[in-house]
């Protein structure tokens, strides 16, 4: 089993090798990058060898779904658009809203939505693109987020065993920028008080006005 941690504060040289921020005449798009020498892969098992849906990833079983991560915390609060803007695969994202962890051996846990393809070419001028079909990559519309609550993004293959195949950039559009963060892959026995302690405290520091890194001013 692989646990995971959101680390907001450490410098995302290695998981997200960059991120940016566009604004535009409606919103502002921050974009991730997650680049192919990630160290953040991870691996669950469930009983569907498809994954088109939340209840999907509630029952156990031999079908293994490798996974890769994001994390973000949004400004202010309001009506947010998630997406993989480019891929050369299939992939299926997860949201977790106010996750310290995931867990491999229970990847529904603290999960708000799922989405498989979302069916664009485009989004406010934002090409979506895909070598094999731009719709495949999934896009959330619309989706109610708090500001200052951690959402951890998990990106998989919709079908069990392929594998997948980075770099892959995510984008999140709203009113503001979010906060981009980090995460670590920590693996079994769970990580101690004391290092949950110190990471709690890294995201008061981080709220009271240090930056991640890519964050403008």
């Amino acid at each position: 089993m692989v646990i995971i941690h959101p680390v907001l504060l450490r410098v995302a040289v290695i998981f997200l090798s960059f991120s940016y921020v566009k604004i535009g005449a409606e919103g502002v798009f921050t974009f991730f990058n997650i680049p192919e020498e990630t160290g953040n892969r991870a691996r669950f098992s469930i009983a569907d060898y498809r994954i088109p849906k939340l209840s999907s990833l509630r029952v156990p079983g031999p079908n293994q779904h490798d996974v890769v991560f994001l994390l973000f915390a949004p400004k202010v609060s309001g009506l947010y658009t998630l997406g993989v803007s480019q891929a050369t695969w299939d992939p299926v994202m997860i949201v977790y809203e106010g996750q310290s962890t995931f867990r491999s051996d229970s990847p529904s846990l603290g999960a708000i939505a799922l989405m498989d393809d979302g069916y664009l070419f485009n989004f406010k001028g934002l090409a979506i693109v895909n070598n094999d079909d731009p719709t495949l990559n999934p896009v959330i519309q619309n989706i109610a987020l708090k500001a200052q609550t951690d959402y951890l993004i998990a990106l998989t293959p919709f079908t069990a065993g392929l594998g997948l195949s980075l770099p892959v950039e995510f984008f999140v559009y709203g009113d503001d920028q979010v906060i981009r963060g980090d995460v670590s892959l920590i693996p079994e026995p769970a990580c101690s008080v004391a290092v949950l302690g110190a990471w709690a405290l890294a995201l008061v520091s981080l709220r009271r006005g240090k930056r991640a890194a890519g964050d403008t001013p």
